[in-house]
């Protein structure tokens, strides 16, 4: 997991930032994270070392070969048609292959686990929050943590692609993904010293599960359903 390095220009922190037992600790220089040399150096920054990124793909596959690797069998391309239920408790799970018999059904399906989750009469209070996800083309050890901040938000993944995300402003034509790619290109360009190259691979829209109430939903449901 990815260190996690918080820039800011004026100063401007929050009371969590300055409850931080980072916060005010060396941690990492402005050097040796490449910032501040092409641009305006930030006027302070917190490095969180218990804080950071998860590569999400890359962890779920992880998940997936540990528990084949204690016996779990994982289906694909296997669509759920509802549950099966009893005295009120979820018992197994009906799909296009036949009922899947369960003690404990766990839902984590992004945003469509409202879909599921209507299927037991379960309110769920999720909502689709779209972002700008883009990965690029770079030369290796550019960013040795996450760093964040107003100008951008960006890590290195362990293959080397440069790694960043913005936020989802409408769906004109400036603001489709590849023109953002473009544009926080040359940011990341400007902001950090030593790019060597850096091209767009890819650039997306990708939809992330955010509780309503900002609340994270880790808790069984009074139908014996886990959402998650």
């Amino acid at each position: 997991m990815d260190r996690c390095l918080v820039l800011q220009r004026d100063g401007d922190w929050s009371a969590a930032d300055l409850r931080s037992p980072s916060f005010g600790k060396p941690g990492v220089s402005i050097a040796d994270s490449r910032l501040g040399t092409k641009s305006q150096a930030p006027h302070s920054a917190l490095y969180a070392a218990e804080e950071g990124a998860l590569d999400a793909v890359a962890a779920t596959h992880a998940l997936i070969a540990g528990a084949q690797a204690y016996g779990a069998k994982i289906l694909t391309q296997t669509r759920v048609l509802g549950f099966v239920t009893q005295s009120a408790t979820v018992t197994g799970v009906e799909t296009t292959i036949g009922i899947v018999d369960a003690d404990i059904v766990v839902l984590a399906a992004g945003t469509g686990i409202t879909k599921l989750t209507d299927m037991l009469g379960v309110s769920l209070p999720i909502e689709a929050s779209p972002a700008i996800f883009i990965r690029y083309k770079s030369q290796p050890n550019l960013v040795h943590t996450l760093i964040s901040s107003p100008e951008m938000e960006v890590r290195q993944s362990s293959n080397d692609a440069l790694l960043a995300a913005e936020d989802y402003l409408d769906d004109a034509m400036e603001n489709q993904p590849a023109a953002i790619a473009l544009r926080t290109a040359k940011t990341i360009r400007n902001e950090l010293h030593g790019v060597i190259s850096i091209d767009p691979e890819r650039a997306c829209i990708g939809l992330r599960p955010m509780p309503a109430d900002g609340i994270p939903i880790i808790t069984p449901s009074s139908k014996s359903c886990a959402p998650s």
